[in-house]
């Protein structure tokens, strides 16, 4: 067996909130999640502080330093500071718009500011989940299948696989849904045709998509969502609800600048009880221990009250998503995947408002299971072509570089007042059995188009090219193009995304020049081709239609999308120095452990207390004690001061033995 087909690639769920890894063992044939500090999922938390930490620990550091703790940054990548501006409000860190109208995250820490991108936090994520991965598997990981909300747009999906590629992960993207129902499909025990409607309710967003699954096929037919809709709503919601009862009886408003740290422990608390009071109990009490403790109860009642409207937002999105399809009661169901979806309420109005079975299969790890499925899916295909003699795939245009520009543009004139878009800028794992591996390996999901394609004409109108929910692959049909004005020697290409009419009302992906001799108005003519992949990958194929000298352009429309190569190198720079922090600080802990090991283990066999190894022992109880206590010495310093007295201790204990 090759070394290829023995490599692991990781299915990682990237979620807004909580973030997972897993794994396909052909030999098993199971997917193991893997677990990290006892834990199926992380916290999407990161503290930069000294040391740099990811997750759990990260996440209790916002007790006491919420300015350094940086959360739910995938709800804020990719955007633009006016779109997620009241998300911003609600952070307790620092977010500014800079000149392009991105949103930058400040963070100070003893004097020195560091301004950070959302996508720069995510990579950092990813780059801590391949390590954990790398020191329970003890195996070198280079690539991943990474999950994205399917309502994600252009400029999200760049940023994802940017920020994949700076942790060092060569990454393929996956849609939420599509791999919660290609999970589904190894749990269930029939190729019988039947359609599936995808609940997917996170932290962040909420998606829903139709499937239908007949055989070893899945298709996704229809898709719909609310980027930004999600878990943190709700929670949002309650603390709001609740800002008023919580400042009477502790006297502190927890929103003020002041009390950032009273607004994460409430937060926390919050968090905590509407997964109990999701459940169904009657009521919770919440502790305010800060200022004048005190505590409130949150009724089952009030509780729905509150979360009635966003369940009522994503029943909405569903009834437009299966509007235009007939759908049978008998071989229909409603998958509920995320975290939210658990809530209680959601299941009940699911059920009065739809007539379909509800099923629920690990909703909080179908995600990172299928992504996991799918990495071991490319792995056997990929496998399969390299035993194939001259059958490699063609290397992709690099980012960095622009095709020759030669000619070309329909009956539509395209607009010459264009401005050029800037570039944007193992513990114990929880495991799951699944079908038999051939069966998997004949799996086949097809995804369709999660957004409209076109191009900007003039009067500012979208001519579009290719439509959501669109099967992928897809080879668009050739549509007839014009230059607008006279003389003109350089034209460029607008493409946008979205279901509007308008520029304002889409969203742009990416702007391509191209240069012609000079001509008068409608004189050129051009016809326009999108093949896009089933990645979602967009090709377009210019060709000039009024001239003999079959004048051809091909470029890759995604190209100008994500960051530069030089800001690619200053991440990728960031995230290393970030990453090494992080295995130190992990390798500390560890010594730590170690230390206190061997430190009982000579207080048991050393009773004599003049005896040298005694007062060695006793030194190094003193200095772990005062590094524990230690915040303001780097973590480097704490490792080499530690490393020195334990080896120092450890060498004459052996001698001893």
């Amino acid at each position: 067996m090759s070394g290829e087909e023995d490599e692991i690639i990781l299915g990682i769920d990237l979620g807004t909130t909580f973030s997972s890894i897993a794994y396909y063992d052909k030999n098993r044939q199971m997917v193991h999640l893997i677990e990290i500090d006892g834990n199926k999922s992380i916290p999407s938390v990161v503290y930069y502080g000294d040391p740099k930490l990811v997750g759990n620990q990260a996440y209790e550091r916002a007790k006491i330093e919420p300015n350094l703790v940086i959360y739910d940054s995938k709800r804020l990548i990719g955007c633009k500071y006016q779109d997620v501006q009241e998300i911003c409000k609600t952070m307790p860190f620092e977010i500014q718009p800079n000149a392009d109208d991105d949103p930058e995250i400040i963070v100070n820490y003893k004097g020195n500011q560091k301004v950070l991108k959302p996508v720069e936090v995510s990579s950092q994520i990813l780059a801590y989940l391949k390590s954990q991965a790398e020191r329970r598997l003890r195996t070198k990981i280079k690539r991943a299948v990474i999950t994205v909300p399917h309502a994600f747009k252009k400029i999200q999906t760049q940023f994802t696989k940017d920020a994949a590629e700076a942790a060092g992960l060569e990454s393929v993207l996956l849609s939420e849904p599509e791999s919660s129902v290609l999970y589904y499909k190894t749990k269930i025990d029939t190729d019988a045709k039947q359609n599936v409607i995808i609940y997917d309710f996170g932290g962040g967003t909420f998606d829903a998509s139709l499937a239908t699954i007949e055989g070893s096929e899945i298709k996704i037919r229809n898709t719909e969502g609310d980027p930004h809709l999600g878990g943190r709503n709700i929670d949002q919601a309650l603390i709001e609800h609740f800002k008023g009862k919580i400042q009477e009886i502790t006297g502190i408003d927890i929103f003020s600048q002041d009390h950032k740290k009273e607004y994460h422990i409430v937060k926390d608390e919050i968090i905590k009880a509407k997964k109990i009071l999701g459940y169904g109990t009657p009521n919770v009490e919440i502790q305010l221990m800060f200022g004048k403790p005190g505590s409130i109860n949150i009724r089952n009642v009030e509780f729905n009250q509150i979360v009635q409207p966003f369940i009522d937002r994503t029943i909405n999105i569903i009834h437009k998503l299966i509007e235009n399809f007939e759908l049978d009661n008998s071989n229909t169901s409603i998958l509920l995947v995320g975290g939210t979806s658990l809530i209680k309420l959601i299941h009940e109005r699911l059920s009065l408002e739809f007539d379909y079975k509800i099923h629920c299969y690990e909703p909080l790890e179908a995600v990172a299971f299928g992504a996991a499925i799918k990495a071991y899916m490319l792995q056997t295909k990929k496998a399969k072509k390299s035993h194939k003699k001259n059958d490699e795939d063609p290397e992709p245009p690099k980012k960095d570089t622009k095709p020759e520009p030669k000619v070309i543009q329909e009956n539509v004139p395209i607009p010459k007042d264009i401005k050029p878009h800037p570039p944007m800028s193992l513990a114990s794992p929880i495991s799951s059995n699944i079908s038999e591996a051939e069966s998997v390996k004949k799996l086949t999901v097809y995804n369709c188009l999660s957004k409209s394609i076109g191009v900007k004409v003039k009067g500012d109108m979208i001519s579009k090219l290719a439509y959501k929910n669109t099967q992928l692959p897809i080879t668009t049909k050739p549509k007839e193009y014009v230059n607008s004005e006279d003389n003109e020697e350089l034209l460029q290409l607008q493409f946008y995304e979205g279901e509007g009419s308008t520029a304002a009302s889409c969203e742009l992906v990416s702007i391509y020049p191209i240069q012609i001799p000079p001509s008068a108005a409608k004189e050129y003519r051009f016809s326009v081709v999108l093949n896009i992949s089933e990645e979602s990958l967009i090709t377009c194929t210019v060709k000039r239609t009024n001239s003999r000298n079959n004048e051809v352009l091909t470029f890759v429309v995604d190209n100008s999308l994500g960051n530069s190569p030089e800001q690619m190198i200053r991440m990728k720079s960031s995230v290393n120095e970030f990453s090494n922090q992080q295995n130190l600080s992990e390798d500390f802990n560890e010594l730590m452990d170690s230390a206190d090991k061997l430190t009982k283990r000579v207080t048991r066999d050393v009773r004599d207390r003049n005896d040298p190894l005694f007062k060695m022992k006793s030194e190094l109880n003193d200095l772990m004690e005062d590094l524990e206590n230690d915040d303001d010495r780097p973590i480097d310093q704490k490792f080499n001061l530690l490393t020195k007295k334990y080896n120092e201790l450890k060498t004459e204990y052996e001698k001893r033995k």
